[in-house]
């Protein structure tokens, strides 16, 4: 090793050992000192010989710098020269590791060196080596340059570098070679494997004798820099090549079980990785036993109980558990079983359906007897595993499933004509066989009897029924050809619910050229024994032909029930037999004539409706609104035109030909039993109804609905009043509005009425009296609102007047006196502007400076007495602050008003027009104590002009002068 060392630092370019070499690489003496120290003591007993190189520099008395700079270019240069030989050794990477520390480098003093030998190196190998040759990895040159990366990674990896640092080190000595890093870690990687490869060739060698573990591979690893990855792929390989060495023509040598066991702990792999590795090594040794025994029982079935021994003895000798062993059996088990049904795809499709059959027939015999092995050895689920196609061991899952579907339709076909259109129970066993080995499901299998059999069973019921309803029909030819047709039917194998649907079709077919043969549309007795004759045939239950006895004959019936409601629509009990027995000519179920029934009522009914709707949209609408056809809001305005009181004291138009009309409709569904009751609960529905007919839009239903509660309040006849009364919920279900949706109506039409009885009361009255709360009371009642309501209801009326009579105000233009009745007017029915009539607050100050403003004008608020201002305050529901703050604003606009006008009154020399509009001022200001808001003041003279006027004005006081001086901001004399 010292030799070696002292080889590669004695020589500067191509190796030569001589020490005069070395001293004359540098032209101190400091550096052939240490190089004398290297080649004397070698690099054994580094901790001695670093204390030896450092007394160097004292003995030479070299600087620190200089003297690092020695150290370094020894360490490249022996770097260097251990570079020259391209064969890397373990034993190197000691050596560089003690020469680091006897030249006592840094990480960066090592990092510096590597890359100036790396730079070094390829500019040697460049002068003779051109760059592509580097190329092959066995060129010796190429193995120099792997050489040194791999022994710079290994030095940078010990040096216990950061990864930021070891990143750019590494980045150095890559790019000296013309090399990115993730190539130089790849050819890092292939210079550390081999010698990887030998301890693990040790470990083999040595695995019994106790003298290898796993701490000595991990040592091994972490000097080579072995990643995880590079790890794991050379410890499988191990494992494999000794399973390979372990193995015999009959399985494993004794011992071979405990010795792979320590080889697998030591190697760290897990049990389904070392399992993997043996089964791939054994698998054609298994698969060769399991061959025969598939082969022996194909064409011996009944030794399949013998072959199973034989298998099983093959996996106990190759030491398989049976989980590693299916992979295995499932994947001969599939070849097995697909080789058959890929011939016979293939024999599809040249056209050879003959060679078809014979593969398929074939192939079952295949799959009875591979299935028959498999049980042997308790292996369940047989055909869900290898006859699915979704199962990942599916032996037909290549095939397409329209290949698939081809093969059973083609063997289905051909065994019907070899057997004249009948099926063998050999036929239907072998059928059922190849479907559960093709994988074809219930569906399947029915859509290839559709298919295939289908228009064979078609074709002879529709026969058979042509028969039926002919002219020359007994009952024996109806026996007969049943016979006939199930006989075909059982030798088909077609299901019983694809001869339904073929059967419904040909007796609704039958049906129609039945009813051609009835000139009135009923058939007569002949004709429907002859119907049911062949509803036997086809195997048809009364459930299964009524809806075609209904779709042929029931136009006939609801014609009928239409000619007995005669003029008035309902229909008499007389008539009502007459029906029934005309349902049974006509074949038609019990209970089937209900929606017929229904259907003609409902045909009645809908003009009944229409004009209902028509009447009320005259009644509501002016002639431009009929025109354009509901161009409105009908939920909510039921006056006309918006009027108020038309014809009643209520505000409510009224109509007595729409009311009539509405009892009318009502009597047409009373009568004629059309509101079916749940006797158990003894709630009511109403099958048909206005907006279910289509007669209607939902709004209208609402109005119509409406109308007639109002018309119960509108009407002085008693009687008539009691029935609406009676008949309003039957109303509303006929038209089709639920129970809770007529509630929210009446509630609505209570708050209608209250509004228009409150508001027309309003118009003679300050507040309601006695006599106007027991009518509100009646209507309470009779509308069944709560009290809490109607108090509500109340409220909110009295609200909305009071509101709308102050945009009526407002529209007008306030005064003094409107805004006065207006505030009594509230006060009377106990309302605050603000927080009951929920004025905006804008205009409730709006009228109190109006009513303010004239008070003060007319010298009812003065500064002596103010309770009418507080009254005014009080009663519109202003706090204190808010309505100082009016006044200021009511003073300060005053005051800018004057002011404005005396302008323009002195601009013209009327000077006498002036004195009225400044005392007018000084009466607002007196009442604020001369406080205002910022005023825009007339320009130059015309403020003291103003003062002046005041002055020389008769009954002037020095307490208006001073309020004045202040608000024209002039100086105090």
């Amino acid at each position: 090793m010292l030799a070696h060392a002292v080889g590669g630092l004695a020589t500067a370019t191509l190796g030569t050992v001589t020490k005069s070499r070395l001293d004359d690489l540098t032209s101190s003496a400091a550096k052939p000192a240490i190089a004398k120290l290297i080649l004397e003591y070698g690099l054994d007993d580094a901790p001695s010989l670093a204390a030896r190189v450092a007394e160097v520099q004292n003995d030479y008395k070299v600087d620190d710098d200089d003297f690092r700079a020695y150290r370094c270019e020894i360490y490249e240069l022996y770097l260097l020269g251990m570079c020259q030989n391209p064969i890397a050794k373990t034993s190197e990477l000691k050596e560089l590791s003690s020469l680091k520390r006897v030249l006592d480098l840094d990480n960066l003093d090592l990092g510096t060196a590597h890359a100036a030998a790396a730079a070094e190196l390829y500019r040697q190998i460049g002068l003779y080596t051109p760059e592509e040759e580097l190329d092959d990895e066995g060129h010796p040159d190429r193995m120099k340059i792997d050489k040194c990366l791999f022994l710079s990674e290994r030095a940078f990896r010990s040096a216990d570098e950061t990864d930021e640092a070891f990143n750019f080190e590494m980045g150095r000595v890559a790019k000296a070679f013309k090399l990115t890093t993730a190539a130089a870690s790849e050819r890092i990687g292939e210079v550390a494997e081999p010698f990887y490869r030998r301890a693990l060739g040790s470990t083999r060698a040595k695995l019994m004798s106790g003298k290898v573990n796993r701490d000595m591979l991990m040592r091994a690893r972490e000097s080579l820099g072995i990643g995880e990855s590079l790890k794991n792929d050379l410890h499988s390989e191990c494992y494999a090549e000794e399973v390979k060495a372990q193995l015999t023509e009959s399985g494993f040598q004794e011992g071979s079980v405990d010795r792979l066991r320590t080889l697998q702990d030591i190697l760290e792999l897990s049990d389904d990785d070392a399992a993997y590795e043996r089964s791939v090594e054994c698998t054609p040794m298994f698969q060769q036993t399991l061959g025969a025994a598939l082969e022996t029982v194909v064409e011996q079935p009944e030794t399949a109980a013998d072959a199973w021994v034989s298998v099983e003895r093959k996996q106990q000798d190759l030491c398989l558990s049976k989980d590693g062993m299916m992979p295995l059996l499932d994947s001969l088990v599939v070849q097995t079983l697909g080789k058959p049904l890929e011939e016979s795809t293939n024999f599809l499709n040249v056209g050879n359906k003959k060679q078809v059959i014979t593969t398929l027939e074939q192939a079952l015999k295949i799959k009875d007897a591979v299935f028959n092995l498999l049980q042997q050895g308790q292996i369940a689920d047989l055909a869900s595993r290898y006859l699915d196609p979704t199962s990942a061991s599916s032996a037909n899952g290549f095939a397409t499933p329209t290949d698939r579907q081809r093969l059973y339709n083609t063997l289905l076909a051909e065994y019907l004509a070899q057997g004249d259109n009948n099926l063998t129970p050999e036929n239907l066993e072998t059928m059922s066989g190849v479907a559960q080995y093709l994988g074809l499901s219930e569906y399947e299998v029915s859509e290839a009897s559709r298919a295939v059999c289908g228009p064979l069973v078609e074709t002879a019921l529709k026969a058979a029924a042509l028969e039926i309803t002919g002219d020359d029909f007994t009952e024996t030819l109806a026996e007969n050809l049943k016979i006939r047709t199930d006989k075909l039917i059982g030798d088909l194998g077609v299901s019983e619910d694809l001869v339904k649907e073929y059967g419904k079709n040909v007796f609704r077919d039958a049906m129609k050229v039945m009813a051609l043969k009835c000139p009135n549309g009923i058939p007569s007795e002949d004709q429907k024994k002859q119907l049911t004759s062949l509803a036997d045939l086809l195997t048809l239950s009364s459930d299964d032909v009524a809806p075609f006895y209904v779709q042929t004959f029931g136009k006939v019936y609801k014609k009928s029930v239409l000619e007995s409601m005669g003029s008035t629509g309902i229909i008499q009990p007389e008539y009502r037999d007459a029906l029934d027995k005309l349902r049974g000519r006509l074949g038609i179920p019990e209970g089937e004539e209900k929606a017929l029934f229904l259907s003609a009522a409902g045909d009645r009914m809908r003009p009944m409706v229409q004009l209902l709707a028509n009447e009320m949209e005259r009644t509501m609408l002016t002639k431009e609104q009929l025109s354009q056809k509901r161009g409105m809001d009908m939920g909510q305005d039921v006056f006309k035109g918006g009027a108020s009181a038309q014809g009643t004291s209520l505000g409510i138009y009224q109509q007595d030909t729409l009311t009539s009309d509405t009892l009318v409709l009502i009597d047409f569904y009373k009568e004629n039993n059309l509101i079916v009751t749940d006797d158990e609960t003894n709630s009511t529905t109403y099958p048909l109804t206005a907006i279910s007919l289509s007669a209607l839009e939902p709004e209208m239903a609402e109005a119509l609905y409406r109308q007639f509660v109002v018309s119960g309040f509108a009407t002085q006849d008693t009687e008539k009043q009691t029935r609406i009364e009676n008949d309003t919920p039957t109303y509303g279900g006929i038209l089709g509005l639920n129970p809770e949706h007529q509630d929210a109506i009446r509630k609505s039409i209570a708050g209608l009425i209250y509004e228009n009885y409150i508001k027309n009361a309003l118009t003679t009255k300050p507040a309601l009296d006695q006599q106007d709360m027991m009518f509100l009371a009646n209507i309470q009642m009779k509308l069944d609102v709560s009290s809490e309501k109607s108090e509500e209801m109340m409220l909110e009326t009295q609200k909305k007047i009071l509101f709308d009579d102050a945009n009526a105000l407002f529209d007008r233009g306030v005064t003094g006196e409107g805004a006065r009745a207006y505030r009594e007017k509230c006060a009377g029915l106990g309302m605050e502007l603000l927080s009951d009539v929920n004025l905006p607050r804008d205009r409730v100050e709006s009228l109190f400076k109006v009513e303010v403003g004239e008070g003060i004008a007319s010298g009812a608020i003065t500064l002596d007495d103010t309770s009418l201002l507080q009254e005014i305050q009080e009663s519109v529901g202003l706090d204190v602050e808010d309505a100082e703050k009016a006044l200021l604003d009511l003073v300060s606009g005053v005051c800018q008003n004057v002011l404005d006008k005396v302008n323009r009154e002195l601009m013209r020399g009327r000077e006498e027009n002036c004195v009225e509009e400044v005392r007018r001022m000084l009466t607002f200001l007196k009442l604020t104590g001369g406080d205002v808001e910022k005023l825009l003041l007339p320009e130059g003279e015309v403020n003291k002009k103003i003062l002046m006027i005041y002055q020389n004005s008769e009954g002037s006081d020095e307490e208006g002068a001073e309020l004045l001086t202040n608000v024209l901001e002039l100086e105090s004399e």
